[in-house]
Parts: structure tokens; C-alpha cells; sequence
């Protein structure tokens, strides 16, 4: 949650708890774990899509202040 508050586009792994409530290309994007090419490629993709690496930034941060995100008994339920 920290980090998506931030508003910046987040690289997260696609393992743990973070996944159970982060949507690819919506809320973060997501690599598969210990992929460094996974990692560069989207580092590259936000470099060259500076509006959907934005939006991204934004609805991460919407949901890091949401109660959805902070209170992991009702994630889930608004989708």
C-alpha cells in the first residue's frame, strides 16, 4: 500500500499478498517473479507510455486509499 500511494506506477511480482487485490495494467503492473526481462520490459513500457504509466500511478493510488486495500477481510468484494 505504501508504495501505491505514492501515485508512481508500481512493478510488482506477481506473488503474495499484493495480488490477491492488484489488477495488471489497472492498479500495477505485474511481472512473474525473479524475471529481470519481465522487469526491464515494463520499465521500458512506462518510459515510452507516459499516459497509461500515469493512469496506472493513479488508480494505484486510489486503491492504496481505499478500505478495499486496507482492510484485507473485504477485499474483493466491490469488484
Amino acid at each position: 500500500g505504501e508504495l501505491l500511494s505514492s501515485g508512481v506506477p508500481v512493478i510488482a511480482s506477481k506473488t503474495g499478498e499484493m495480488c490477491a487485490y492488484l489488477r495488471d495494467n489497472e492498479t500495477a503492473f505485474l511481472v512473474p517473479a525473479n524475471d529481470k526481462w519481465a522487469i526491464a520490459d515494463k520499465i521500458l513500457f512506462i518510459l515510452k507510455n507516459p499516459g497509461d504509466a500515469e493512469r496506472v500511478g493513479k488508480n494505484g493510488r486510489r486503491l492504496a486509499e481505499s478500505d478495499e486495500a486496507a482492510d484485507p477481510a473485504t477485499r474483493g468484494r466491490n469488484r
